[in-house]
């Protein structure tokens, strides 16, 4: 590879990193929108990246899709997000036009980079497709599946050349997933690594299995061929890089230096240099002929999931949880630049509308609450300071003031204007699950819940607190298991609880008195809302089922099952006349509160609904999702 490639090559990735903010401009927010939405927030939680052969685009796989960038500008191309379940691998086609996908829902994706159009779709995989890879030629495609089948495809027609199965080494290993394939240069040979800790090598014209290499004492996660097609590095769970001898299966020198598990390893283009990446966040370079340790780069906090050289072999790019991208100058190991992906984030646990409408709080599982404009879907702050996933994030009324619990064991409170920190609450011994203001602003409940959803305690104590001072009021303490949700009534005079021992109960805020207990769930009570007018209660729980019940009287009005599984979040709408549900097959539901009857699905996410809540104009409800996106839908579809 010559100067000027070179020089080419490390242009466009400092152009990447100078102008990646500029991407937003584009409004990515009302991509590929389901039906039925308005926006969508968050890109979701990332799992993989991929730069194209000819270093000029960079995809990125998240929980929704494939987030195509172009390198040059920084700015998304696309989203691909036709698969119907996640995104497990991703492979460039070797002239850089194709990006091919495999998924979940045992289905492999062509598409084209320039248009992002989908090409074609491959079935025949009765599991999960966990590895795609083209050959060299770019001729073949092979997939691998979680049910150990192996499949080469035709490139261009799309028909299906081979199958084969990794059929068992010994008894004692299983057929298990397919992790990672790889073709030698020459496209003759293919490497498999698999869960059951073996390496196998296969004849691809022939689909016949030549021989399997065992030795790992862990899942073989990677597994790749040395550019002169030579050697074969493997890398695993058992912390160790381990060298194959191509033509004898013969383990040629193991590297460990690991305390964690190595996801990948790649050979740099002229085959001397080797790159690892593993889950503690660091990047290691090898001298691949000694199998000396050259030198380890440090710019992750968190899982490293990919390595990749450039052309020539003189920068190395690597891909972290929490869509970190760096750059390094393999020769000195110098960080050349990094930078942050906007709009990946971790799972949304909590979502709300401010008092006006106008900006909306999350709270999410990579334990930052965030501020959003609600028209825009402008991220507007991140607020950071707690030290574990938050569980539950809202506004003050007057909207000044945002409060967090989290699983840290604390409840934050916040400027809504300046996000400064005010003032921080420790909640005891137990994940702080649910908080929420008095509708005068003047106090605070908060249930918590156990790592283990332990019963008794403190985890199942309902929490009033002084809002002003941070003085704990009263403690009610009737429920037999952790509490999940809290909701006061509008009036502020009673509070609605609910938690793993399967009740809903009323409490008074002013005397701290058990009212009434609202018995009939079948399983856990995730969440539990009280209409505007404050006679009625609804609530969601694992059972499946939705009830309403009668505030004064304590009697079950109805119940109707959303057959989604469990039910996660329950909200009434501001005139009470529809109540929205978020549950754990990614589907949000209407329901008339008169009736009962379901009015409206939608369907877009592609993880459990964890919060629903409707703006105080009733127009529009936002949903949260384990996915790492907010979606803004069109409350009128459900009329």
């Amino acid at each position: 590879m010559s100067i000027k490639h070179s020089l080419i090559f490390l242009t466009l990735i400092l152009v990447l990193m100078i102008s990646i903010p500029s991407a937003a401009v584009q409004d990515y927010t009302k991509w590929r929108l389901p039906t039925g939405a308005k926006r969508r927030l968050g890109k979701g939680t990332i799992k993989e990246f991929q730069f194209s052969p000819d270093g000029t685009r960079l995809a990125v796989t998240t929980s929704i899709g494939i987030w195509l960038y172009d390198i040059q500008t920084g700015k998304e191309i696309d989203l691909s997000a036709a698969h119907t379940d996640s995104i497990r691998s991703v492979s460039f086609s070797p002239d850089s036009k194709m990006l091919v996908s495999g998924s979940v829902d045992g289905s492999v994706r062509f598409w084209d980079i320039e248009t992002g159009n989908l090409l074609k779709t491959l079935t025949g995989h009765t599991d999960s497709v966990l590895s795609v890879s083209f050959s060299p030629d770019g001729d073949v495609l092979v997939s691998g599946s979680g049910g150990g089948s192996i499949r080469f495809w035709d490139v261009e027609t799309g028909n299906l050349l081979k199958s084969l199965t990794a059929n068992r080494h010994a008894a004692y290993m299983p057929v298990h997933s397919i992790l990672s394939t790889n073709f030698s240069s020459d496209s003759k040979m293919l490497v498999t690594g698999s869960w059951d800790k073996t390496i196998r090598f296969w004849d691809v014209e022939k689909g016949k299995h030549l021989r399997t290499l065992t030795g790992h004492t862990g899942q073989v996660s990677s597994v790749s061929f040395s550019p002169d097609g030579k050697m074969v590095v493997s890398a695993s769970s058992d912390e160790t890089i381990r060298f194959w001898d191509v033509e004898t299966g013969k383990l040629l020198k193991i590297l460990k230096w690991y305390r964690h598990t190595v996801l990948s390893a790649s050979f740099s283009p002229d085959g001397k240099t080797l790159a690892s990446n593993s889950v503690d966040g660091s990047v290691r370079l090898w001298n691949v002929e000694t199998g000396k340790h050259l030198r380890t780069l440090k710019g992750h906090t968190r899982s490293v999931l990919n390595v990749s050289f450039s052309p020539d072999g003189k920068v190395l790019a690597s891909a972290g949880m929490g869509a970190k991208i760096c750059f390094w100058d393999v020769e000195t190991g110098n960080l050349l630049k990094s930078k942050t992906l906007t709009g990946c984030m971790g799972s949304v646990l909590s979502v709300s509308f401010s008092p006006d409408g106008k900006m909306l709080v999350s709270g999410s599982a990579d334990k930052m609450v965030r501020l959003w404009h609600a028209e825009t879907g402008k991220l507007l702050k991140s607020l950071i300071g707690h030290k574990d996933q938050v569980m539950n994030a809202s506004f003050s009324p007057d909207g000044k003031m945002l409060v967090s619990g989290s699983a840290d064991k604390t409840v934050r409170f916040w400027s809504a204007e300046t996000g400064k920190l005010l003032k921080t609450y420790k909640g005891g011994k137990w994940w702080v699950s649910s908080v929420g203001f008095s509708p005068d602003g003047k106090t605070l409940a908060s249930g918590g819940v156990g790592t283990r959803l332990v019963l008794g305690d403190e985890g199942s104590t309902v929490r009033l607190w002084d809002a002003e001072t941070g003085n704990l009021l009263k403690s009610l303490t009737e429920h037999t298991g952790a509490v999940l949700s809290v909701s006061f009534s509008l009036d502020g005079k009673m509070i609605a609880s609910a938690g793993t021992d399967g009740s809903v109960r009323l409490w008074s805020t002013e005397t701290g008195n058990l009212l009434k207990p609202f018995t009939g769930h079948m399983g856990y009570v995730e969440s539990v809302s009280f209409s505007l007018d404050g006679k009625m209660i609804a609530s969601g729980s694992v059972d499946g089922s939705v009830r309403f019940w009668d505030v004064e009287t304590g009697k079950l009005l109805t119940a109707f099952t959303a057959n989604t599984g469990e039910v996660k979040s329950v909200n009434f709408s501001p005139n009470d006349k529809m109540l929205a549900s978020g549950n754990s097959d990614g589907s949000v539901r209407f329901w008339s509160v008169e009736t009962g009857n379901l009015l409206k699905t939608l369907t877009g996410h592609t993880r459990s609904v964890e919060s629903v809540s409707f703006s105080p104009d009733g127009k529009t409800l936002v949903s949260g999702s384990r996915d790492g996106t907010m979606i803004l839908w069109d409350t009128s579809l459900g009329k």
